[in-house]
């Protein structure tokens, strides 16, 4: 997924180069149009496309960038040239990688701690996941059941539960991964951190009624820094309180309470939150507020004595329902993730029903809030609490990467009185940065003299500075190769990279060279690259044998085949023939008494490509045993050799028509009409004119016949000069000969 895929499809012709008036394709999935070409190129999707320069030699693959996961499935070439037609079917699998991220690694010693992992975006959904403590794999462990992503991808989380030592200290933590899409395991290493187990107080001073006391609650000994400290009163979370940080390990967060008679023999709680606790720490305090009305002190008694009673079964039900039912959401901060997308975990909530909304701010001071797309990830604690993380959708195209935003997120939960918001602000220098993209492939392109150009696009990127190099491998050694780079900026102020370099086109006859493109940039954890050598399917200049000349046998008399080779590059290409006899035996064939086989002499063409054509001569006899030849060739771009056979031996070969009339106008005012019959034998051939208003007569015409070069074969054109005459057309021409 997505990488850049090629489906290869190609067909033949009996009389090459292919003519692209007359065909007509189409590219199909799951009976879904994804492109045509009739003349011109139609898609339905803007990653399809095809390579024209190539349809001339019967080469219409389908090229699709940065696939997807559906665009998986069975593809159908379907063409039609002339009067023929053909179908492929072509099966395309696509497979993501995962990646590991370990979310959880924080431990307290010799207390039981859970380690966990999160595996995101693979496909298919089977995997396998294991544990390890340096080489000792450990076997109690959790996977849980894959979810499916909104770009059909999975994630899933794994975790497994420990007894952490001193001696683990030293020790390398691995979660391993082994999927279909990976040639060997994928593995995430990482030490433990060991954390410290907070403390908690509440002190305060006496309560009166209707008279505000400073409530403090003091937390200390914790370790890492953060750490969330809440005030609940009866039960029910109070507005969000300020906490103090005393120094690394200490805070304390004070609360202003004021005493009432509605709210008298109810439980003030303080409770802390961190992530070495499984549970919250609760501290808890008993209101009752003394009333410093003399008048009413005894009466207050009296009261206070039904009241504490009341509450007393009220304490017991309270703590029993909260500790066995009510489980707050732990919200984090808002995290920016290198590939430009935010994202928000919350931890060890029930029930599992929460939501999640999104807003872009853009500048932090506009009223317009932009609605934003996430997915939700969860996953079920062992205690029977949930974790999730929402992740926003990439904000490419959606910023101003020159102006500060602001990106707010709501989670709303059966347990929070109000949604629970938390927001990440850019600062000026800051912005929106953007990972660059690849859309195509590594470019070749062949240059005088010999050169060969490769070029690399790299687009929507900020900001503007970014690190490429390029080299090459031979095998046995890497050398830098020095490069130009050349910038655009885009309308949302994000830049495209061409970056290009030359290499020697020699290089090329290596089949082991490859040509490495790498690039950083600041919104990547780490390098990215691609490669290229001769033999991957997007290189562009494969030999296509473009003509087969046919085996005509006439004994005595000498026989001459011709095999053309063309668009390839570079100029190393071996040429070999077979025959095969009335057993049907493949036997190589050589220069030599019986059979000339002349030096191949290759053309360097106007696109720089190569152009050869073998010969193949001998005189048949009664004794012969010819009946079919093969031209088979190599070169460095092929895994296997192509080749092309004669067909079998025959005395009478029919004519092919490869273009339609053709039309001209005459100064006279005439038009004259044209019809090319090619690769018939023997020579002779009777071509016919006649017209919608005459179809019994036929119109004067005149034939000229050639043969080509030393080929039995003939061809021949025959035209027919009319006035221009609507009621003529449609014109019909009529061709007979004893081969059909």
């Amino acid at each position: 997924m997505g990488s850049d895929v090629l489906i290869p499809c190609t067909f033949t012709i009996d009389k090459p180069p292919v003519d692209t008036r007359q065909l007509a394709l189409s590219w199909r999935v799951k009976e879904k149009e994804v492109l045509t070409y009739d003349n011109k190129i139609s898609s339905t999707d803007p990653r399809a496309s095809i390579d024209i320069a190539r349809i001339i030699y019967g080469d219409v693959s389908l090229y699709i960038s940065n696939t997807t996961i559906s665009d998986g499935g069975i593809y159908t070439c379907s063409m039609s040239y002339s009067v023929e037609r053909q179908d492929k079917e072509i099966r395309l699998d696509i497979d993501a990688a995962p990646q590991i991220t370990i979310t959880e690694r924080l431990v307290v010693i010799n207390q039981q701690s859970t380690l966990r992992a999160t595996i995101t975006g693979f496909y298919p959904g089977d995997i396998n996941v294991k544990w390890f403590r340096g080489g000792e794999i450990l076997n109690i462990y959790t996977v849980f059941r894959p979810q499916r992503n909104p770009d059909s991808t999975y994630s899933m989380t794994s975790t497994v539960t420990i007894m952490p030592t001193e001696e683990d200290r030293n020790r390398t933590f691995s979660c391993r991964v082994q999927h279909e899409s990976l040639a060997r395991p994928l593995h995430e290493d990482f030490h433990l951190i060991y954390g410290a187990v907070p403390s908690a107080e509440i002190t305060s001073g006496t309560f009166y009624l209707n008279k505000e006391e400073e409530v403090i609650c003091h937390v200390w000994g914790f370790y890492p820094e953060p750490i969330t400290v809440s005030w609940f009163l009866n039960g029910t979370l109070v507005e969000s309180i300020e906490t103090q940080l005393i120094n690394s390990s200490a805070v304390e967060s004070i609360y202003q309470f004021t005493p009432t008679e509605k709210n008298q023999g109810l439980e003030l709680s303080c409770e802390v939150d961190h992530d070495t606790l499984s549970r919250p720490l609760v501290r808890k305090l008993l209101v009752e507020g003394k009333d410093l009305s003399v008048k009413h002190r005894a009466a207050v008694g009296v009261a206070s004595f039904v009241t504490v009673l009341l509450a007393a079964g009220a304490i017991f039900f309270v703590y029993f329902r909260r500790h066995k039912k009510r489980k707050i959401p732990r919200v984090r901060e808002v995290t920016r993730c290198g590939d430009g997308t935010f994202s928000l975990d919350v931890g060890r909530f029930a029930p599992k029903d929460i939501s999640f909304s999104w807003q872009l701010i853009q500048p932090p001071s506009s009223t317009d809030k932009q609605q934003l797309e996430s997915t939700l990830i969860m996953s079920e604690n062992q205690d029977g609490t949930f974790n999730a993380t929402s992740t926003c959708d990439n904000l490419r195209g959606k910023v101003n990467v020159t102006q500060p935003y602001t990106i707010q997120a709501a989670v709303t939960h059966p347990r929070l009185k109000q949604p629970v918001c938390k927001e990440w602000t850019s600062d000026l220098q800051d912005g929106y940065k953007l990972r660059p993209i690849v859309t195509r492939p590594l470019q070749l392109s062949l240059c005088d003299p010999g050169e060969v150009l490769c070029s690399l696009n790299l687009e929507s990127f900020y900001p503007k500075h970014i690190d490429i190099s390029w080299s090459c491998d031979t095998g046995q050694s890497q050398e830098d190769i020095s490069s130009q780079e050349k910038y655009q900026e885009n309308p949302d102020q994000s830049y495209n990279a061409e970056s290009a370099c030359k290499i020697p086109g020699d290089s090329l006859k290596d089949p082991e060279f490859k040509v490495i493109v790498r690039w950083k940039h600041e919104t990547m954890e780490d390098w990215e690259s691609r490669e290229l050598c001769v033999r991957d399917p997007g290189f562009p200049w494969r030999p296509n044998i473009t003509d087969m000349s046919p085996l005509i046998i006439a004994l005595n008399q000498q026989t001459t085949v011709k095999c053309t080779v063309s668009g390839y590059f570079p100029d190393v290409l071996t040429v070999m023939w077979f025959m095969k006899n009335v057993r049907q035996e493949t036997i190589p064939v050589s220069n030599g008494s019986k059979y000339e086989i002349p030096e191949i002499s290759q053309e360097k063409m106007s696109d720089n490509t190569y152009t050869c054509t073998s010969t193949l001569c001998f005189t048949p006899t009664s004794n012969s045993e010819e009946q079919e030849f093969i031209c088979r060739v190599s070169h460095p771009s092929l895994e296997e050799p192509i080749e092309r056979s004669t067909g079998p031996a025959r005395t009478k070969v029919s004519p092919t028509v490869i273009e339609p009339i053709k039309f001209s106008l005459c100064g006279s005012g005439d038009v004259l009409c044209s019809l090319y019959v090619s690769k018939f034998y023997p020579k002779n051939i009777n071509i016919t004119w006649t017209s919608a208003k005459d179809p019994i007569n036929k119109i004067k015409s005149t034939r000229k016949i050639s043969q080509i070069d030393e080929e039995k074969t003939y061809d021949a054109i025959s035209e027919c000069r009319i006035k221009w005459d609507k009621s003529l057309f449609p014109l019909r021409v009529t061709w007979n000969h004893e081969s059909m």
